[in-house]
């Protein structure tokens, strides 16, 4: 497993926040 870095936080709140918004 990578070590999860900043970046990859950011994508997945981003994603979140795009599947939230479409639900």
């Amino acid at each position: 497993m990578k070590p999860v870095t900043i970046g990859n936080i950011l994508w997945i709140s981003m994603t979140k926040l795009m599947f939230l918004s479409l639900v």
